[in-house]
């Protein structure tokens, strides 16, 4: 698994879409996404269904990325979706830390 995947993650009985941002020996960080909006103040990436990103996975609805929305898991524990996610996806909004940042 690689840096910018795209997979989907089960948390809280739902599955949700989510980026590899950080890959080690036996885990890789995701950042997943939600549904619902988040305050002005909070980092976040808004992706919809219609465009080069939300097709990656493929989404089916507009889809929230918040910086704080990260999880580690087992490669293993993740589906793969249909490709990688655009490079500068997360690149402009503070918030979203990967290990070049670390």
């Amino acid at each position: 698994m690689r840096e910018r995947a795209t997979v989907w993650i089960d948390l809280a009985d739902k599955q949700r879409p989510a980026v590899v941002i950080e890959v080690r020996e036996a885990l890789v960080r995701v950042a997943y996404g939600t549904r619902v909006q988040p305050s002005a103040d909070v980092p976040a990436v808004l992706v919809t269904e219609q465009t080069r990103a939300g097709r990656k996975f493929p989404l089916r609805e507009p889809t929230w990325f918040v910086g704080a929305n990260t999880a580690w898991e087992s490669p293993r524990a993740l589906a793969l979706g249909s490709g990688e996610c655009a490079r500068d996806l997360f690149e402009e909004h503070d918030g979203f830390a990967t290990r070049d940042e670390s």
